[in-house]
Formats: structure tokens, C-alpha cells, sequence
């Protein structure tokens, strides 16, 4: 048996955010489905006007406002991963072996995978440069990408 915890990345300058659809809201008399939702309050004053005026009216909530965790998810204690694996030698020769396996691989999608997608130019080469993208200046990045 494996045991896998996958806990929530810690993100120590407020640029990770997750996107509520259930969330349902009346803001200024219009119907409002779905919420941007930021870690915590130090998150809500570095987004930017440019950020918040691309996604109005949808709000931007703090996790505890949303009631879920700050790292944005909840962490799954019971992801128990079962594997098994065979090898078998039907000829005893050494040259011809049979090999399989199956198992219950439990990932949680983490960094590139989530922008693998994305048209890649501006916002490509800050990911491959390795500096940090603060998530107040992605529209700015995106626009730059398409």
C-alpha cells in the first residue's frame, strides 16, 4: 500500500487565487454567478484595478469570506494508492521478460500543467525563466500572450 498527502502550495506572496462557480450573488441589481477567491485580505489589497475591472462584477472574496481553507483547497487524508506489479521470465532464458502493473495514482494538477494551454509568448517566458508571476499582473501577461 502508498499513502500520497497532497496538501495545498503554500504561497507566501499572495499570488495564487481559484475560481468559485457555485457561488451565486445579487451586486448592483445584476445576477452574479461565480467568485474569484484569494487567500486572505493582504491578497484583495495587491489585486489590481486592472484585474478586478477585468473580471467585474464578479467579487473577489477572501477564503475565510468563501469558507474554505486559506491555501485554497481542502487536503484529501484518505488517498490510499494500491499497486501491484508482475514480472514474469516464460522461457527462462534471460531475454524475454513480461512485465505489468496497476496501481491508483492520486495527483493534484500543480504550476505549468494549469497554463499548459495557454498561447504561449509573454507568459511562457516568465514560467520557463523561473521568476515569479504575481497573479495581479497576469491580465497584463495574458494580453501580451494572444
Amino acid at each position: 500500500m502508498r499513502y500520497e498527502l497532497h496538501p495545498p502550495i503554500h504561497e507566501t506572496h499572495y499570488n495564487t487565487a481559484t475560481f468559485a462557480p457555485d457561488y451565486s450573488a445579487n451586486i448592483g441589481g445584476q445576477a452574479v454567478n461565480g467568485a474569484v477567491i484569494v487567500s486572505n485580505s493582504q491578497a484583495v489589497s495587491a489585486a489590481s484595478a486592472d484585474f478586478l475591472n477585468a473580471i467585474a462584477p464578479t467579487p473577489l472574496l477572501t477564503a475565510s469570506q468563501a469558507g474554505i481553507p486559506t491555501g485554497l483547497r481542502y487536503t484529501d487524508t484518505t488517498d490510499w494508492g494500491p499497486r501491484i506489479g508482475f514480472a514474469w521470465q516464460p522461457y527462462r532464458n534471460g531475454k524475454t521478460v513480461v512485465r505489468g502493473g496497476w496501481g491508483r495514482f492520486i495527483e493534484s494538477p500543480l504550476g505549468f500543467s494549469l497554463v499548459a494551454g495557454w498561447p504561449c509568448t509573454q507568459l511562457c517566458g516568465h514560467l520557463q525563466s523561473g521568476l515569479p508571476i504575481r497573479w495581479r499582473d497576469a491580465p497584463a501577461l495574458l494580453r501580451q500572450s494572444i
